[in-house]
């Protein structure tokens, strides 16, 4: 059955302007819009009704969806300004120990299922372990209205090093597809572009400053912002890079571009993504996630320890939060930094495909996540930060 884009247009758009407006309608229930708009596209999908085939560009324009999502995530890291910017006062030591305590962890957790039997590679179990979803995280902070404060930072520079170090470490680990350029060279490549987009972008507003103040027009602020992220994620694709890192380089190189400017560009973007490109990432992911092909049986009894591991990892490996915040907003970041999806429906389907993991795994490895999409954002709105 052939099916014309404009009808799976439609159908993205008809779900996302109901996910919004049951938000709307049922704010006391807390359920973040994408995460309905998941639940919907896999009530749609391949896992549920069937209602349309998927054709070949929709896994296309998904990926468009997480860069553009991935971009938004690095918009949101806020370039320090003097004076009294709280979110100046982060501790990256902080950062960067929350990680290492959650990694240390994340091996534990794949040795213990190593042990079970339940897994057949620990390091695929450790790296999904210690990962984080930025794709639920910054909606969720963006909802809230915590994405500005030191608070809303501080576990957003934590999920942005979670995600970028285990996707760099299960590229090298774990290589399950062929790509042109090494995870060093993609690294430094990505880096190196995002210099010099951001000092010839730079050059090029000082010489027009005066003609066209860089975001006071909507067109040209929009439209230079959307040229970065597009040349980032075509060079991602041509050096076989994630997206994660494509649209993360272009969301701080607009950021700091832009750091007069940010508010305005920022609010933009966000309608742009909001409005389109997400909703569409998360029905299309929810649509093409397949959970039907293993045994059920199996993968209830797995599922209960892998989702008390997947909690108590981040929720562990966050109390060293509570030197700087209260115990409730220790929890809650712990419990949102407990989300996984993106990178581990990536992972296990590229896995299961190569043979290194089995169809029960895979289903529980997909599930875990789905749980944690759903349970962990309630939990963090349910603390009323």
């Amino acid at each position: 059955m052939h099916t014309e884009p404009f009808v799976l247009f439609a159908l993205i758009c008809v779900i996302a302007i109901a996910a919004s407006t049951f938000t709307a309608l049922f704010p006391k229930l807390r359920l973040p819009t994408a995460v309905l708009e998941l639940l919907l596209g896999i009530s749609l999908g391949k896992s549920g009704l069937h209602a349309l085939p998927i054709p070949s560009w929709f896994h296309d324009a998904s990926s468009l969806g997480l860069l553009y999502l991935m971009f938004l995530a690095g918009l949101e890291i806020r370039p320090s300004k003097r004076g009294n910017n709280e979110t100046a006062r982060i501790s990256y030591l902080l950062i960067f120990s929350i990680f290492a305590q959650t990694a240390a962890l994340s091996i534990l957790a794949g040795r213990l299922l190593i042990h079970l039997g339940w897994s057949s590679d620990p390091l695929l179990s450790s790296f999904i372990f210690a990962t984080t979803s930025l794709g639920i995280l910054v909606p969720v902070l963006h909802e809230r209205g915590l994405s500005a404060s030191r608070f809303g930072q501080l576990i957003l520079l934590t999920a942005v090093t979670a995600d970028i170090a285990t996707a760099t470490l299960i590229g090298i680990a774990l290589p399950t597809r062929p790509t042109p350029f090494s995870i060093p060279m993609q690294l430094i490549t990505m880096a190196s572009l995002g210099f010099l987009l951001y000092f010839v972008s730079r050059l090029f507003l000082r010489g027009m400053r005066g003609r066209i103040p860089f975001a006071r027009r909507s067109a040209f602020g929009v439209r230079g912002a959307l040229t970065i992220v597009m040349i980032c994620g075509a060079t991602a694709r041509v050096i076989g890079a994630e997206s994660i890192l494509a649209g993360f380089t272009a969301g701080i190189v607009c950021s700091w571009l832009a750091r007069d400017q940010h508010e305005i560009l920022r609010k933009r973007l966000e309608t742009l993504g909001y409005s389109l490109f997400l909703p569409f990432f998360f029905i299309s992911t929810g649509m093409s996630l397949t959970l039907t092909h293993a045994r059920i049986d199996r993968v209830a009894g797995h599922l209960p320890l892998y989702l008390l591991l997947a909690f108590a990892v981040k929720i562990i490996g966050s109390l060293s939060m509570r030197f700087e915040f209260t115990w409730r907003e220790t929890f809650a970041a712990g419990m949102l930094l407990s989300t996984r999806f993106t990178l581990v429906i990536a992972v296990a389907a590229l896995a299961a495909h190569a043979h290194l993991i089995g169809q029960t795994e895979e289903a529980t490895l997909l599930l875990t996540a789905l749980a944690t999409v759903i349970l962990a954002p309630l939990a963090f709105s349910l603390q009323n930060l």
